[in-house]
């Protein structure tokens, strides 16, 4: 995407966030955060999200020539994130 740039939250280190930023497109997103987690099981954390009183919005389903699979749920006070699974 040409208004897409990952940055590196970790540097070589264990832990850190890792983001990307990209430019909102007329008539597209709404503006906001949007939070990625990558996650050892799509399917599972969806469960636990909705155990825990979450709604998944979309569940996990693979992105075809991505290697991850990805689901978006909203935490209980609203809150989107997207929970990706690599596909290795």
């Amino acid at each position: 995407m040409p208004s897409y740039e990952m940055i590196d939250g970790k540097q070589g280190a264990d832990f850190g966030i890792n983001a990307a930023i990209y430019q909102i497109e007329p008539g597209g997103d709404q503006p906001g955060i949007r939070i990625y987690a990558n996650v050892d099981s799509a399917e599972a954390y969806m469960a636990k999200v909705e155990g825990l009183g979450g709604k998944v919005i979309v569940p996990p389903m693979e992105l075809p020539g991505a290697g991850i699979k990805i689901g978006l749920f909203a935490d209980p006070e609203g809150n989107v994130v997207h929970a990706v699974e690599a596909l290795a």
